[in-house]
């Protein structure tokens, strides 16, 4: 499964995207406790991002999950970070 969402420079938004990044987490087989904390990490790079990135540009967020381990992809106009789940 993989999936795109693009969210504004606005840090209104990682906090949604920290809730994808946990369910993803959640269904690749982790606690609630370590979902919610892998949750906080992409958060916290999605608002590293989001800090770095001209107000009126986007930021992309790509979830991946399959035989690999589940994979969040964060992307904007100044770089890409790459967190992968440790189970």
């Amino acid at each position: 499964m993989e999936f795109t969402l693009t969210v504004p420079a606005d840090a209104r938004f990682a906090g949604m995207v920290r809730g994808i990044a946990a369910h993803g987490a959640r269904g690749a087989g982790c606690s609630d406790s370590d979902a919610a904390a892998f949750g906080r990490t992409v958060e916290e790079a999605v608002l590293g991002m989001l800090a770095a990135a001209h107000p009126e540009a986007s930021v992309t967020v790509a979830v991946r999950s399959g035989d690999e381990p589940l994979e969040v992809v964060i992307g904007s106009g100044r770089g890409t970070r790459t967190l992968t789940l440790d189970k």
